[in-house]
């Protein structure tokens, strides 16, 4: 059995004004924090945790400041 997409219409269920890409950007960098914490600061330890490569890591770390 396929599934139809239009029966899953997540955007009705969306509130108004909400930041979903913000949401989400905020957590991928409590993520990536975590890992480079749980790796010590290593950073092809935490990309591979993370399973990203570890050039990916750089960009993201540098997005967040966090580099």
């Amino acid at each position: 059995m396929a599934l139809n997409i239009d029966e899953f219409d997540v955007f009705d269920e969306m509130i108004e004004g909400v930041d979903y890409w913000g949401m989400i950007d905020q957590l991928d960098k409590v993520v990536i924090e975590a890992a480079m914490n749980m790796t010590l600061g290593n950073q092809t330890k935490a990309a591979d945790a993370l399973g990203i490569s570890r050039g990916n890591l750089i960009n993201k770390l540098k997005k967040h400041g966090m580099l």
